[in-house]
């Protein structure tokens, strides 16, 4: 074999493994749960399961909250749409508000016409957008079909509920979490919603095959600081 062609076979190869997906798309069915602490006292758990039908996806996140995050009340936030190459292409996102119902929102995403209808209050409201959003529930979810996740700032159009926002985050550096007794490897990410004070919040996701959120630290709109911390799933993680 001759020293060029070793050469050419060595740069294609280095090209591949820069430029394929950093990680393997989900698998078709998943779940994960987590425990919600502040200031180390337990406060609710959030159970988030995940199924796929070839490119047709369903997202479901319950919380149940008790202690002084009965003031938020119990939610069930449902995500239904497509997959695709690039990621989350939502058709409804559904806001459950067990404590009011009265609050309860449903939307409906109108791709060739690129508008939304929020359904609240039992209100109709039609709203455009240039470049289709994400929902809040597919949100962390997506970083898994990014290609490239150091030293570069992620900003996305975020359907929140009834409303669009642009988050935006940037990757700090890596670090160990323990999940299930066991210690993972994670980005750790900080992130804000932009023109939005006090939305600062952490980000840690894992590494390897999957990208998952294992932990997020943030604090709710009544100042309560909360750790959102990963404590099973059966999604196979990148062990330290």
């Amino acid at each position: 074999m001759s020293i060029k062609y070793k050469l050419f076979r060595y740069l294609i190869l280095l090209f591949l493994t820069h430029n394929v997906w950093a990680a393997k798309p989900y698998p078709k069915d998943f779940f994960l749960s987590y425990d919600l602490y502040h200031a180390e006292n337990k406060i609710g758990q959030l159970y988030i399961s995940f199924n796929q039908k070839k490119t047709k996806y369903h997202l479901e996140a319950n919380l149940k909250t008790f202690k002084i995050m009965k003031l938020y009340g119990n939610r069930t936030i449902i995500s239904k749409g497509s997959l695709n190459l690039n990621g989350f292409l939502t058709d409804t996102f559904e806001v459950i508000n067990k404590k009011n119902t009265k609050k309860n929102i449903f939307v409906k995403f109108n791709r060739p016409k690129k508008s939304i209808e929020i359904n609240y209050k039992k209100e109709k409201k039609q709203k455009r957008y240039s470049r289709a959003p994400l929902d809040l529930a597919t949100l962390f979810f997506q970083f898994n079909f990014e290609k490239d996740k150091d030293n570069k700032t992620y900003i996305y159009d975020v359907l929140e509920g009834k409303k669009i926002s642009k988050f935006k985050y940037k990757k700090i550096g890596n670090e160990i979490i323990k999940v299930d007794t066991k210690k993972i490897k994670a980005e750790l990410f900080e992130g804000l919603i932009i023109n939005k004070e006090n939305t600062f919040h952490q980000l840690w996701l894992s590494k390897g095959d999957y990208r998952i959120p294992v932990k997020l630290r943030l604090k709710t709109n009544f100042g309560l600081l909360i750790d959102q911390v990963l404590i099973k799933t059966n999604i196979p993680l990148q062990l330290y």
